[in-house]
């Protein structure tokens, strides 16, 4: 189906992504690194999900820890890429605060666990995109390492932010929309991918 088409092919570019950013691993700066253990992380939780859906097992789980890996590492980036020291503070105390309000909210509602987590998918794409604006404003006076990366992800954070938070609503669709909907965050991820491959061709 061509549902399927869009996510396997996205799957092949991550993929085709992680082998060229590993053919130059130690002569890549060390934002490049951490971006680099982003897509390995990307890499095998979509591998474990797509495991356990092929065996009939419920994979919702692995959303937090994708969501929560996603905005540890990119906010490790933006960190080191961020050259004011306030900055590189705020970004701190935000990603920190971040952490302990959702840490706090699983310790008092642990069901929430067991579904798409409202907050926890609008608190890191918030707090995400704010980074990606902030520094796409600092690379508009010269040419800059990670702008096409902040680019993609800038664009898919956004969008795809507003597929997860309606997760929990996926069930009471029709299956049609369902599709069409995973099927546009599928053309996301290949569209951020493609941003990624030329970050590497022009920065790496």
């Amino acid at each position: 189906m061509f549902e399927n088409l869009v996510v396997y092919f996205g799957y092949l570019l991550l993929i085709s992504n992680i082998c060229l950013f590993s053919l130059k691993i130690s002569k890549l700066k060390t934002v490049y690194k951490i971006f680099y253990a982003y897509l390995l992380l990307t890499f095998i939780i979509q591998l474990s999900t797509e495991i356990l859906f092929l065996n009939g097992k419920n994979n919702l789980f692995l959303s937090h820890f994708y969501l929560v890996g996603q905005f540890v590492l990119l906010s490790l980036c933006y960190k080191m890429l961020f050259i004011r020291k306030r900055l590189k503070q705020w970004v701190f105390w935000t990603t920190l605060l971040v952490l302990i309000i959702l840490f706090i909210q699983y310790i008092l509602n642990p069901e929430l666990f067991k579904v798409f987590n409202l907050t926890e998918v609008l608190i890191t794409a918030l707090v995400l995109t704010t980074y990606a604006i902030l520094f796409l404003f600092r690379s508009l006076d010269s040419s800059t390492e990670f702008i096409y990366i902040n680019i993609g992800t800038l664009i898919y954070i956004l969008c795809s932010a507003l597929i997860f938070a309606s997760g929990n609503l996926m069930t009471e669709l029709d299956p049609m929309v369902n599709k069409v909907v995973w099927v546009v965050n599928g053309v996301l991820y290949i569209i951020f991918q493609i941003f990624i491959f030329i970050e590497w061709r022009k920065n790496c």
